[in-house]
């Protein structure tokens, strides 16, 4: 690992950092949610990192759309949208496959939390 971040141009992580599992794994999340930013690569590693249930019902940010005029200075605080709704289940770790799949071949069974009805 050292020899990768050294190659890369990036400072190396502290002793103690290598030294914890859970915090070298932190560490290196946060890290690659940085380096990847806007390239579709956070939603698949929640998943397999198995986070997503935890951070994708968190509140979605955003700034006050409806500030007025004289309320400009705040526009960029930012604030809770309430009209987005947060909300992930275990079955959304997979998605349910089509009902035409599963007739064309009787043996394949649906995700789990997935139903449906013949």
């Amino acid at each position: 690992m050292k020899r990768i971040r050294f190659r890369a141009g990036l400072p190396d992580f502290k002793p103690a950092i290598y030294a914890n599992k859970d915090e070298f794994r932190k560490v290196l999340k946060r890290e690659r949610q940085i380096e990847l930013f806007a390239e579709t690569h956070r939603y698949y590693d929640l998943r397999r990192w198995k986070d997503a249930e935890k951070e994708e019902t968190m509140p979605v940010w955003g700034c006050n759309m409806t500030m007025t005029e004289k309320q400009a200075e705040l526009f960029h605080i930012p604030t809770v949208v309430p009209s987005l709704p947060t909300v992930f289940t275990d079955k959304m770790y997979l998605w349910p496959i089509s009902h035409s799949e599963l007739k064309r071949n009787r043996k394949l069974t649906q995700n789990p939390g997935w139903t449906y009805y013949n």
